[in-house]
């Protein structure tokens, strides 16, 4: 199943032009089989959810889930599926570990505006995954991100960062098994089975 990772919301972050009803429709449009809002240090609450869904016209069958962009101690911008509770900045990435162990941590955009992370960043052991191809890098960028996904074999996902109209859905995940909570969706990166869609 094809999932969109990483969008983010006018409702809910600032740097976003896009509401979420536009993401979801965005990523239906383009035949992706769920979506998941990662606002920045907000977590959207089940009833929201449900009235996402509603406004939106998505389907049962369309997965919808919040997972957040933390700005972390350790990675900088992390990508978190499975906290129960949003998160402030500058939280340490071992604090979230620590509280919520079975959520899967991401580093996000590692290689944006020609940063080029340490080998032992990407592998580092508090991680699960990293998100190697981003909407909004450059193609030079990404091709660094995925030259990492395979040398290092690290788990590898990807995610438009739908800031924008028209963005949602662009960089899907692809997942090796059916994903409809957000603990399944965490415990499937844990275990690698997932990987940037072709």
């Amino acid at each position: 199943m094809l999932l969109e990772l990483h969008c983010h919301t006018s409702e809910h972050s600032a740097c976003s032009h896009v509401r979420a009803v536009e993401q979801v429709r965005q990523a239906l449009d383009r035949g992706l089989d769920g979506l998941v809002v990662t606002d920045h240090h907000y977590l959207w609450p089940d009833e929201e959810l449900e009235d996402l869904r509603r406004l939106s016209g998505a389907p049962r069958s369309f997965v919808l889930l919040s997972g957040q962009e933390v700005y972390s101690r350790e990675f900088h911008d992390l990508l978190v599926y499975g906290a129960d509770r949003a998160y402030p900045v500058r939280t340490r990435a071992s604090t979230i570990r620590q509280d919520h162990p079975d959520a899967a941590l991401a580093v996000a955009h590692p290689f944006r505006w020609g940063q080029s992370p340490p080998d032992d960043l990407l592998t580092h052991p508090l991680l699960d995954a990293v998100e190697v191809w981003n909407g909004q890098q450059t193609d030079g960028e990404n091709e660094l991100g995925i030259d990492a996904y395979r040398r290092l074999a690290v788990v590898g996902i990807a995610g438009s960062d739908a800031h924008f109209h028209g963005a949602a859905g662009s960089c899907p995940t692809r997942f090796d098994e059916p994903v409809h909570t957000i603990a399944e969706l965490a415990r499937s990166i844990r275990a690698g089975r997932c990987c940037p869609a072709d």
